[in-house]
């Protein structure tokens, strides 16, 4: 009976490696017949262009599907190419180099396009996925403190919105007219740094790009300005002094005459009294 019980465990295990070896050949057919497969990203109202990868020449036959739905076909060379579902109207196929262009893409026509030609179903297909404009992006020194006095400081482009659907995306930053690849960038305080006025950066993807507002250079010194409360208190400063000055001449010259009004004025009583 013990023997009877290992040789059951036995024939099971070998049972269910064969499962597994049949399991993993079928995968392994699936991925081969399948081919690659291209993730290609489209925005919405944006045109899609998708092109066969090798086609064979001439095409005398072709067809696009769309998860597994006819998309375009032309069935040989002296045929006309016929459309088929909710891409018509929208789609247009070119015949001899195989391109098929969607137009005014929506959310609802991802998904996974394949193309046959001449017979044979290619390599390659395509993963077709929406994707999001960019944010804008805000260009940022570090550290905050970074002046004319600093030796090095960096520069950083920072997305102001989630990148959710908008990756992969591409940094740039534009000193000086030119464009420098990158996220993070370093400043050295020299006179060619100093001789590009503002930075800004570029933030894009397959669809869009954004730029920044311009950053000054934080290099750049500049000359300490007068506010308007400044200039006013100085207005009113030199008003009061010029008063005062005016005001003292003024009083030095009439005071001669100012004694003289005194001493007539109290002459007049005596005579008066004297009379009497």
């Amino acid at each position: 009976m013990k023997v009877d019980i290992l040789e059951v465990k036995s024939q099971l295990l070998a049972t269910k490696m064969e499962a597994v070896v049949f399991v993993l050949l079928v995968g392994l057919t699936v991925v081969l017949a399948q081919g690659t497969i291209q993730e290609v990203q489209f925005g919405v109202g944006r045109e899609l262009v998708l092109s066969p990868v090798n086609p064979p020449t001439p095409i005398t036959s072709i067809t696009w599907k769309r998860n597994g739905d006819f998309v375009a076909e032309k069935i040989d060379a002296g045929s006309a190419i016929e459309y088929f579902g909710v891409l018509k109207g929208r789609s247009r196929l070119n015949s001899t180099t195989g391109v098929l262009t969607v137009s005014s893409m929506n959310k609802d026509d991802k998904g996974l396009f394949t193309v046959e030609i001449n017979g044979k179903d290619q390599s390659v297909g395509f993963n077709v996925v929406e994707v999001l404009p960019v944010p804008k992006p805000e260009a940022i020194v570090r550290p905050l403190t970074c002046s004319d006095s600093s030796i090095e400081c960096k520069l950083s482009c920072e997305p102001t919105g989630p990148l959710v659907n908008v990756e992969p995306v591409e940094y740039f930053w534009i000193l000086g007219g030119k464009q420098q690849p990158g996220k993070n960038f370093s400043i050295t305080n020299d006179e060619k740094t100093k001789a590009i006025k503002t930075f800004s950066c570029i933030i894009k993807n397959k669809i869009s790009q954004e730029q920044s507002e311009p950053l000054e250079n934080p290099f750049n010194k500049k000359p300490p300005g007068l506010n308007g409360g400044v200039v006013a208190g100085i207005i009113v400063g030199v008003f009061v002094f010029v008063c005062a000055t005016l005001g003292v001449a003024f009083r030095k010259k009439i005071k001669p005459y100012l004694q003289c009004f005194k001493d007539d004025h109290h002459s007049v009583p005596g005579e008066e009294g004297g009379n009497k």
